[in-house]
């Protein structure tokens, strides 16, 4: 509803959103479907190696429990943890993400900064257009059409943009989400 008062023609706003919302959208693809940073779990035992080939990853993923305490008791590289839920150490973790559903570490953050920061920006900028169209165009739609409107703008808007915020802040410090919630100092 929000597009149809700016796009009436091709203009350089119409390929603002197109340009915000295509690097959203393949950072958010790229954050879903890219390692975070998983190390098999016998990587402590070979220091000097970075890549693993399909077959030494799928040796090195934990899935029992006895499997798990092993894991949990060896040495693991700095910054890293072990996750139960995906099987693998996680190399600098910030947080498992629920909206990406995967891990966000030392290989997938940038596309998930991009991707926060992008989602705000667009968000926002969709925000600013409902009060906009609220203001001059009211009588086009129903109070309550608007309100829902201003509502879940307002909410992802605010939600993208701590989210962008708190991810510049902790960057900027050199901390993890994890390691601010288990009050480690890296």
């Amino acid at each position: 509803l929000v597009y149809d008062h700016y796009f009436e023609e091709i203009n350089y706003y119409f390929y603002f959103m197109v340009v915000i919302y295509t690097t959203m959208a393949i950072s958010m693809l790229r954050t879903i479907f890219m390692n975070p940073g998983y190390l098999p779990f016998f990587y402590p035992a070979q220091t000097d190696r970075k890549e693993f080939t399909k077959e030494e990853f799928r040796l090195g993923y934990a899935c029992q429990q006895e499997q798990y305490d092993w894991v949990k008791k060896q040495k693991r590289p700095n910054r890293s943890c072990f996750s139960e839920r995906v099987g693998y150490i996680v190399m600098r973790p910030d947080h498992y993400c629920g909206w990406v559903t995967n891990w966000i570490g030392y290989r997938n953050h940038r596309y998930f900064i991009i991707f926060t920061t992008c989602a705000s920006i667009y968000v926002d900028v969709i925000f600013f257009n409902v009060c906009h169209m609220f203001y001059y165009h009211r009588k086009e739609h129903t109070l309550i059409g608007y309100i829902l409107m201003v509502c879940f703008s307002a909410f992802f808007g605010l939600l993208f943009s701590l989210q962008a915020y708190f991810q510049y802040k902790r960057i900027s410090i050199n901390i993890t989400l994890l390691e601010l919630m288990k009050r480690q100092v890296p």
